[in-house]
């Protein structure tokens, strides 16, 4: 009789646990945010830390578009139709391919608001590089680019402004990647490369899976693209799913 009651008694405190249980589950909350796992001491780190992990760069995502087999359409072509779709969504921030005309204005901006000689090398300053520099600028006087330099001669006569660019420049002929009207793409042209900036934060996976589901539409839409994606969304969702499926096996198995 004993047993029998002590059978009993367990066998309720296990159907009391998974009924607990069970009403539980469906208030669990679970959040993949860097911030959350940082320590809340107040220090400059942890700051910087949560300030980094908002900023507008981690909401950043790359979208790698290219030409499914038997696809009719270039993958430039296909981009821009992409951008196009996402530049028309609420939840879209910003979207970007190549270098537009205001961010060349903005770089140039950028570059007047410093001295010239911030972006002169040492060597700059001795004789031969100032006589070598003198004579590139009499060079540019004379070439199409006249009337720019022209303007910028009696500030910069050497050419201080000019020299991060020259460095970008050497830097892109290098460079795998190209751009074909405004679009970012690969030297073959087989790929081409949007960048979206979302309003929502890259850690909030409701927001994120939404966005997702319109690029899947997108794509069912389109039979002829195919998309790659990259940024710490991804990550961020992959995560979440893995520790939800996680504590729902460890519940299950306790």
């Amino acid at each position: 009789m004993t047993s029998w009651r002590a059978r009993g008694a367990t066998l309720a405190l296990v159907a009391a646990t998974a009924v607990g249980f069970a009403l539980a589950a469906p208030r669990f909350r679970f959040t993949t945010e860097i911030t959350a796992f940082l320590p809340d001491t107040g220090s400059r780190q942890a700051q910087l830390a949560a300030m980094l992990a908002e900023s507008e760069l981690s909401r950043v995502m790359i979208l790698d578009v290219s030409r499914a087999p038997g696809g009719a359409q270039a993958p430039r072509d296909l981009a821009v139709a992409l951008m196009a779709e996402l530049r028309a969504r609420p939840d879209v921030a910003a979207v970007r391919s190549g270098l537009t005309d205001d961010d060349i204005a903005r770089v140039r901006g950028f570059l007047a608001a410093w001295p010239p000689t911030t972006f002169l090398p040492r060597g700059a300053y001795t004789d031969a590089g100032i006589h070598a520099r003198l004579d590139t600028l009499r060079d540019q006087l004379a070439s199409p680019m006249s009337a720019v330099v022209r303007a910028s001669a009696p500030r910069d006569p050497l050419g201080g402004q000019w020299e991060p660019l020259e460095v970008l420049r050497a830097a892109r002929g290098g460079s795998a990647l190209d751009e074909d009207g405004g679009v970012v793409v690969t030297a073959d042209r087989s790929h081409a490369f949007v960048f979206v900036e979302t309003k929502a934060s890259p850690f909030d996976s409701t927001a994120q899976r939404a966005f997702r589901d319109g690029l899947d539409a997108w794509l069912a839409r389109t039979p002829g693209a195919r998309l790659e994606t990259a940024g710490r969304a991804q990550f961020a969702t992959a995560s979440e799913a893995q520790i939800k499926a996680d504590i729902n096996r460890i519940g299950a198995i306790s």
